[in-house]
């Protein structure tokens, strides 16, 4: 087995792994600055914004063992549950959320940016991504962000915000 996780006070333990990655800010303004300078060039990039909503309720706990207490209704003494998905507030939570992200984006061909891990990019439909906890900002031409958008709606349940360019519609 792996380790067992519960709720843990603040400064207990050495805190690996429990927290995700944090896009540097340049990146997602590098994603702003190429959509909006395409003007008269013959492909056009556009930006899709989409927000997963319960994000972290979607990360497995994996070969992690996590429990938390039963309801007091069917409580009984000394059992408690296992979790097959972490919880709000669990500390690795954000972690196994980062992990599975990124596990279905490498499955369709987006490569994770070794130094910032919140970046991708996919070089065959020249995607480009950020992502900041649940909000995934990708940069790419509109075919490839609707084909995004639809295989987003195949792994979560989201919110897309809108897709943004120069041109109309």
């Amino acid at each position: 087995h792996g380790q067992a996780w519960c709720f843990r006070r603040k400064h207990e333990g050495d805190g690996t792994g429990l927290f995700a990655s944090m896009p540097p800010l340049e990146a997602k303004k590098f994603l702003f600055s190429k959509a909006a300078s395409q003007k008269g060039q013959n492909r056009w990039k556009e930006l899709l914004f989409v927000d997963v909503v319960k994000a972290h309720l979607n990360a497995s706990t994996g070969d992690v063992d996590a429990f938390v207490e039963l309801p007091p209704e069917i409580a009984k003494k000394g059992k408690c549950a296992k979790l097959a998905f972490w919880l709000y507030g669990m500390r690795p939570a954000a972690r196994g959320w980062e992990e599975d992200y990124a596990g279905n984006l490498k499955e369709v061909g987006f490569v994770q940016g070794s130094s910032a891990p919140t970046v991708f990019v996919h070089e065959d439909r020249e995607i480009e991504l950020v992502v900041h906890g649940d909000d995934f900002t990708f940069s790419g031409e509109r075919k490839e962000l609707e084909r995004m958008r639809k295989k987003f709606g195949e792994w979560y349940d989201v919110k897309f915000r809108g897709i943004m360019g120069s041109r109309r519609g």
